[in-house]
This record gives structure tokens, C-alpha cells and sequence, in this order.
């Protein structure tokens, strides 16, 4: 039977009073190394990260000791709405991950829409395989308003912490387009 950190349970079997106090030992054991640097077996420094997908998110992130965001998916910023989020918009939700993560890295995914994300407003084309199609930093360099908003709100949010920039979808075709792209936000 599962255990849950709530559950109350009568009349116990071996077996459940085993897993219980294996569990209590194991949460135990996890609450003495909350805050120390993790470490393998042989003495190398393992680094933990992240993802999230909303600013909610980083809670959870720190509660759990990660030592960074390896991935913020941005693109959820941009779901579940009837217009692109404003550079005003995405700057606060970036500002405030930057600035709730203390000088932690924080890595941006720019935005991934398409293939299994869509949204109505990019009134993207059906494609037979939406995952090598028009998607990501390829969808950027068609609608460069929406990859430069993104970009100067990323820009702006920086200054609140230590962020850096994943491009999805990079090819070597689109790389000078991308150079023109950013020089110009």
C-alpha cells in the first residue's frame, strides 16, 4: 500500500510498517542534506537545474534546492491567450524569475510554439510533420515583431539577474538571418 504524508493507517502489515519507517528514514536523511552541494560517491560536484514553465514555478525550484532554471519555457507565456504577451508583459515575468532566483542562472528557452503547442493567433499552416515544420526560432525568423519583442524583454530582464538565451531549432541556414534578427532589437 502507498504511503502518503497524510495517510493514517490502523492494523499495519510487516511490509507497511517497514515501508513507512524506510520512508521516514529516507525523508529524514533528505532534510539533513537540504542546502549542501550535491555529490557523487566519488567526489565530483553535481550541478541541478530546473525547468519550469510559469513564474509559479519557482517556488518549487527553490524549495528543492535546484541550483538553477536550466530551462524556462517561455512559450507558455504565450498559451491559453487571444494576442502575443507584450515586451512589458514578458519583461516582468522574466524580472521576476531573475530576481526570485538571486543571481542564479536562469536559461530562456525563446519562444517554441507549434508542432505540439499552438495557439489560434499564429494561424500556422497543418503540416504533415508539425515537429520538423514551422516551429520555434524558424516561426521567430518568419514573425521577427514577435522574436524581437521577446528578445528586448529578455534584454531588459537581465539586468535583474543572471540570465542566458537558448535558441530552439538553431540551423546553420537561418544563423545569419538570427545575427541580423538580434542586432536589430
Amino acid at each position: 500500500m502507498p504511503l502518503m504524508a497524510s495517510s493514517i493507517l490502523t492494523q499495519m502489515s510487516k511490509r507497511s510498517l517497514d515501508t513507512g519507517e524506510k520512508f521516514a528514514a529516507d525523508r529524514e536523511r533528505q532534510l539533513k542534506l537540504k542546502g549542501q552541494p550535491a555529490i557523487s560517491k566519488k567526489g565530483h560536484r553535481i550541478f541541478t537545474f530546473a525547468n519550469i514553465g510559469q513564474v509559479d514555478d519557482v517556488e518549487q525550484v527553490l524549495a528543492n534546492d535546484a541550483e538553477g532554471i536550466g530551462l524556462f519555457r517561455s512559450e507558455f507565456l504565450y498559451l491559453g491567450r487571444s494576442t502575443p504577451p507584450t515586451e512589458e508583459e514578458q519583461y516582468k515575468a522574466y524580472a521576476k524569475v531573475a530576481s526570485l532566483m538571486a543571481g542564479k542562472l536562469v536559461i530562456i528557452r525563446t519562444i517554441d510554439i507549434g508542432a505540439d503547442k499552438k495557439v489560434d493567433y499564429f494561424d500556422l499552416p497543418a503540416e504533415e510533420n508539425p515537429a520538423l515544420g514551422l516551429r520555434a526560432l524558424r516561426l521567430c525568423l518568419r514573425r521577427p515583431e514577435i522574436f524581437k519583442t521577446q528578445l528586448r524583454a529578455i534584454f531588459r530582464a537581465a539586468t535583474r539577474g543572471n540570465i542566458a538565451i537558448m535558441l530552439p531549432m538553431v540551423t546553420r541556414m537561418n544563423y545569419r538571418r538570427l545575427t541580423s534578427a538580434v542586432s536589430q532589437c
